[in-house]
């Protein structure tokens, strides 16, 4: 207390007379074995030294404890810790709860009674902590559902403060955790990874979505080392000059921390001298509001993962996370086809836990004979069954399926029919190869709805002569772009489009080795960097229509000195009327990766010519701009240039190197990766970059049928947006006694742009709401005919839900 007085810059009052006599009655009274009247005299002593702080000081400081919990901790030492009577917080995940309610019964039992007592309170929210930034929103939203679920379930209460040891920030997380009815969260980690720290610590945390959430912004000290209470005089003066809410918080494993964090904790049960230890609810309940906002980039963030994963040696860092986005994709896409269905029969489907973890990636990625992914097949089957149709004989056809709000245009195989269907309606073009092997239509299907391709009439006019073939010698060649292949390379030499002068991007392979470190040299490793060369051994034309173009390349690479470190085969398509050629790689690597994965890699690299070029990439379904030299985007990375953009789509590939100013490494093979298969994009002037790298994870859903077409129109949509920065992450149909009311959905902001947007239904509603991730209403809609008026913040992500007229 006299340290802290003097670095208040104040001069002590303490009665220091008054105070020795109260110690030495005290003493006194302890050698007599009087232990009440002891206890009253060491109250004393606190007393008036709170006494002196105040003048100094005058209202309360406040002490908060966080003590850590894992599945290797629910024994004795949290039992131990229980016992306390100083006011506890448990940052606990509800998988842990879960184990505890399994395994420790008895400790289930002690953390029940204190929090129904009140001197305990839970930090948490998810399930378990998974790597939640590199999540799709859903998947995000999903493991906090479960989680709740998982507190309720064992302790019939949830956390009220969001908080994980493991790094998860994300600036998403304020918007999703307002939703769910939190007050409060932890904005800090407690392992690796790169978190922006506020200059206070009670702060006010803004999301990109512009919601904001109270928060701690400061790390916690560490109560198991006594460096920590040394210069805690310095901790607390700073907390008192800087906060408008002084708080100093602890963190620590159940039971372990040093004598003096326990002398600490003993002495705030006779009177707050240095502060009062508080449960963190009270601590968000009773403290004023921070009268500021820290809003932080999503370049403020940067996480851990990739590094952990190769020391503790986990399998495949980069591809689990395009099978979370797989995963994901296949979720939602069965949630739309099932609403879809529901609505057009009018009839609830089976029930399904929609909080459930996504369907795992090897069942996602298995393809059927559908020509999509397994777990689709049957809500493909649901949805064809729902469609209306004509009374006239079967016939041999494709339902393509769009579960998405936005207009696909793809070219699709139709080889499976005997043929060509005519150039009308949804069907653009048609064209087969000379042989007759290859044969492609190009059709446009409506957003969340339909397009039905299927075989001309016997007798019908055969379509009109197709224009050149896409694919010639090195070039694929369409109505936006010119795609030219490196003759000695195999990697993309130039894309060209046909409004400016210049190339917008080049592609190749590449090993990155390492370089020789010297000692104490501050030399960029990127400039002592080795990089294998690409060797050309083998090109082919192999697709050549005029919907559809095809080149394969098969070569090696080549380290600088001769020997060969991989071989690869790359395959580039371009369709008829798209702005995108797609690269299908695939590498067999020869040479041993080391354990620094951002050094040693295998790679695809992108270039660009211009150095002042802009970057923007994807940050959970959201688009945002970057100046990172390192970047997590699993979907996709702009280059934005005054009039132009090109769109670099990953695939699900995560990680990205900046290398200089013209130049992007996207990783696709460290150390413990066994993908040796990936597909990559290259974008001309999307108008919106999000539809076509999720189209790149999940291509829209074919389903062969021998039926009769769909009536009365061979396309349709049932929902529709009039933005193409909107996108629907759930749908839900609604049913009250079996009788389908409305539908609910969540749908995001993805590019930045706040503004009013209207969803345009195939039924116009009679009313319609926002409504929060717990169901709860929030405001009324404006619905207007077929429309629904959204008025939505830049990247926010809302729920509606909508009531047809009964």
């Amino acid at each position: 207390t006299e340290l802290l007085t003097r670095r208040m810059r104040y001069m002590s009052v303490l009665d220091s007379v008054h105070f020795q006599n109260q110690c030495l009655a005290g003493a006194n009274a302890v050698l007599e074995g009087d232990l009440e009247t002891a206890r009253t005299k060491l109250g004393s002593c606190f007393s008036l030294l709170a006494e002196a702080r105040a003048h100094f000081y005058p209202v309360d400081a406040y002490l908060v404890d966080l003590t850590l919990v894992a599945p290797t901790t629910l024994g004795e030492s949290l039992r131990k810790q229980l016992a306390s009577r100083i006011p506890l917080n448990l940052v606990v995940s509800g998988e842990t709860i879960r184990l505890m309610a399994q395994d420790q019964p008895e400790t289930l039992k002690l953390v029940r009674e204190a929090l129904e007592q009140g001197r305990l309170n839970l930090i948490g929210g998810e399930e378990g902590e998974l790597d939640l930034p590199l999540l799709p929103r859903e998947a995000m939203r999903a493991e906090i559902a479960r989680g709740l679920a998982s507190y309720e379930r064992h302790l019939e209460r949830r956390p009220e403060v969001y908080g994980r040891r493991k790094y998860g920030l994300s600036a998403a997380l304020p918007g999703i955790l307002n939703r769910y009815g939190f007050i409060g969260a932890l904005h800090f980690a407690l392992d690796d990874g790169k978190f922006p720290q506020s200059q206070r610590s009670k702060t006010r945390w803004e999301g990109e979505d512009s919601a904001a959430i109270d928060a701690i912004g400061r790390v916690p000290l560490d109560a198991n080392l006594p460096k920590t209470f040394l210069a805690l005089s310095d901790k607390m003066g700073h907390t008192m000059d800087s906060d408008h809410v002084a708080t100093l918080m602890f963190a620590h494993w159940p039971n372990q921390y040093c004598e003096y964090y326990d002398d600490l904790r003993r002495m705030a049960q006779y009177a707050p001298a240095l502060g009062r230890f508080l449960t963190i609810n009270e601590y968000f309940h009773t403290t004023d509001t921070a009268g500021t906002l820290d809003a932080f980039r999503s370049d403020d963030y940067r996480v851990p993962y990739l590094q952990q994963a190769v020391i503790r040696r986990k399998a495949d860092p980069l591809s689990t996370v395009r099978a979370d986005y797989l995963a994901d994709m296949v979720r939602v896409s069965q949630e739309a086809l099932c609403t879809l269905a529901a609505l057009l029969t009018g009839k609830p489907l089976p029930a399904s836990d929609l909080d459930q973890p996504p369907p795992a990636a090897d069942s996602a990625e298995s393809e059927t004979g559908s020509g999509a992914p397994a777990p689709l097949e049957p809500a493909l089957a649901q949805f064809a069954a729902a469609v209306p149709r004509e009374k006239s004989p079967s016939q041999a056809g494709l339902l393509l399926a769009n579960p998405t709000l936005s207009t696909r245009r793809i070219a699709v195989d139709i080889a499976s029919l005997p043929r060509l269907p005519a150039v009308e309606g949804a069907v653009k073009a048609v064209a087969s190869s000379a042989d007759g092997l290859q044969k492609h239509a190009l059709v446009e299907i409506p957003p969340l709805g339909f397009a039905w391709v299927g075989s001309a009439a016997a007798g019908a006019a055969a379509p009109r002569k197709p224009g050149s073939p896409i694919a010639s010698e090195n070039l694929l060649v369409n109505e936006f772009m010119q795609v030219a292949i490196h003759s000695s390379t195999g990697g993309i030499r130039s894309i060209h489009d046909f409004i400016r002068r210049g190339n917008r991007m080049s592609q190749q392979l590449s090993l990155r080795i390492p370089g020789a470190a010297k000692q104490g040299s501050a030399v960029d490793p990127d400039e002592n960097a080795i990089y294998s060369v690409m060797a050309l051994d083998d090109v082919k034309i192999t697709a050549a229509t005029s919907v559809l173009g095809e080149i394969t390349t098969r070569g090696r690479l080549m380290h600088p000195e001769g020997r060969v470190v991989a071989t690869y085969r790359q395959v580039y398509r371009l369709w008829q009327d798209s702005r995108v050629v797609w690269i299908d790689v695939e590498l067999e690597p020869q040479e041993e990766l080391r354990a620094d994965p951002w050094n040693s890699y295998y790679a695809s690299r992108f270039a660009w010519p211009l150095e002042h070029s802009d970057l923007h990439r994807s940050v959970q379904q959201g688009r945002q701009p970057t100046e990172a030299k390192r970047l997590e985007a699993p979907l996709f990375v702009d280059v934005q240039e005054e009039n132009s953009r090109t769109s670099l789509l990953m695939g699900g590939m995560p990680y990205h190197r900046r290398i200089g100013t013209r130049m992007l490494d996207t990783l696709l093979l460290v150390k413990g990766e066994s993908t040796r298969k990936f597909r990559l994009g290259i974008g001309i002037d999307l108008p919106v970059t999000l539809p076509w790298a999720q189209e790149l994870i999940l291509p829209p859903l074919p389903c062969a049928e021998n039926t009769s077409p769909p009536a009365p129109s061979r396309s349709a949509w049932l929902f529709r947006a009039d933005g193409r920065n909107l996108l629907a992450t759930h749908w839900e149909a609604l049913f009250e006694e079996g009788r389908n009311v409305g539908f609910r959905a969540r749908l995001l902001e993805t590019e930045g742009n706040a503004g009013r947007l209207h969803l345009r239904c195939f039924r116009p509603p009679v009313s319609a709401r926002r409504i929060d991730f717990q169901g709860l209403p929030l405001a009324d809609l404006v619905v207007s005919d077929d429309k629904i008026q959204l008025d939505l913040a830049a990247h926010e992500w809302v729920q509606i839900e909508a009531r047809w007229k009964t």
